[in-house]
């Protein structure tokens, strides 16, 4: 009777290591001839006018913007409101496909409502920014969500890239890497308030209120894309 020689590790391992080449050949091809675009989740109102109102905001309604989606950059639709009548208030949700453009000077770029000119970094947190939108003065940040205040906010790449590391520091590096899943969903909250009377920018005060109010009300309610 003739028996059977075991197979050798090596040989155990070929097949294996062909599934795993065909599969990452099969997800680079996708990539490159079905490249991937960004998408952004929805920013659900309710919870927001509520929690701003809740905080002691005298909050209204303004119209609300369009979405947008290119190959670069996705954006929810943009929601505003008025902040006790002297602010308005702005919050739109933005997707960048690459890292190197996840800022909100990229975020905001194509509505003029969002993009802020002559700005000025400031390095405390929770980060923000200041300059000018449409000649009066503005404040901005980005909200990450899933942290508590004063931790989840940004404004430069290297700031939002090092919260979203905290965040998906779990996510699984072998289906990034053969293509199921992206290494990082590069989207955050952007947050602007204007003065519309000439005021001067919202308080340090007030503005902590807000951005609390605006991380509780982001973190309660369930994602929508």
């Amino acid at each position: 009777m003739i028996k059977s020689m075991p197979l050798s590790q090596p040989a155990i391992m070929r097949p294996i290591l062909a599934a795993l080449a065909t599969v990452a050949c099969l997800a680079a091809v996708k990539a490159m001839v079905w490249p991937v675009w960004p998408r952004v989740h929805a920013l659900n109102n309710n919870p927001l006018i509520n929690g701003l109102r809740g905080a002691g905001f005298k909050a209204v309604q303004l119209n609300t913007m369009p979405s947008t989606r290119s190959t670069e950059l996705a954006t929810s639709e943009v929601l505003g409101f008025t902040i006790d009548k002297g602010y308005e208030l702005r919050v739109m949700r933005g997707t960048a496909k690459e890292r190197f453009n996840f800022q909100i000077a990229f975020l905001g770029r194509n509505n003029p409502e969002l993009k802020l000119i002559k700005r000025t970094v400031h390095l405390a947190s929770p980060f923000s920014s200041e300059g000018f939108i449409s000649g009066k003065q503005a404040r901005q940040t980005c909200l990450v969500k899933g942290f508590s205040y004063p931790a989840g906010f940004g404004v430069t790449r290297d700031q939002l890239s090092a919260l979203l590391d905290q965040k998906q520091a779990g996510s699984s590096q072998l289906r990034s890497l053969l293509g199921f899943s992206r290494n990082r969903h590069y989207e955050c909250m952007l947050i602007s308030i204007r003065s519309n009377d000439g005021s001067g920018l919202l308080d340090e005060v007030r503005w902590i209120k807000l951005l609390q109010s605006l991380q509780k009300s982001m973190n309660n309610f369930p994602e929508v894309n």
